[in-house]
């Protein structure tokens, strides 16, 4: 959820969707549904700007399948949205490839860096974001695959 508390954003991870819900209905109501990647890839963690502007998310890709699958690719990809202020369907802006078996997306406190953790690669790559682009600019390496993580931040 954005800080304002509009939208909020629910990962299917078992559709690789991400559902924009609206929270003042009664009952809560799913407003739209966006594919963060093809069928049966596997949507993974979200993270919003702090502005609530812009959305990250983690798409497997097929990367966590045997090489043997249809479904396999050698990548996942990380995906940034807009989401305008209405709460209405988020529009891609940008996606980059990142390693395999990803588990989530953060942003930084100004919104002009994204991490994204790999499990196989036991790293988080670091990306720059200008609003409309992608840039790996580093990558920490772990002693262990990174599947959650926060940053800090006035929340």
């Amino acid at each position: 959820m954005s800080r304002s508390g509009t939208p909020a954003l629910v990962v299917n991870r078992g559709e690789g969707t991400v559902s924009v819900l609206k929270l003042g209905a009664s009952p809560v109501a799913e407003i739209a549904k966006v594919a963060l990647g093809k069928a049966d890839t596997r949507s993974r963690g979200i993270d919003f700007t702090p502005d609530g502007q812009h959305l990250a998310g983690v798409v497997m890709n097929g990367s966590n399948k045997a090489k043997a699958n249809p479904f396999y690719a050698d990548k996942g990809l990380l995906q940034i949205w807009r989401v305008d202020g209405a709460g209405q369907r988020p529009v891609k802006v940008t996606e980059a490839p990142i390693g395999q078996w990803s588990q989530g997306a953060l942003f930084s406190r100004d919104g002009k860096t994204v991490l994204a953790m790999n499990m196989v690669e036991n790293d988080v790559q670091l990306f720059s974001f200008d609003g409309s682009s992608l840039k790996e600019t580093a990558r920490i390496k772990l002693g262990g695959g990174a599947a959650a993580g926060r940053t800090a931040g006035d929340y």
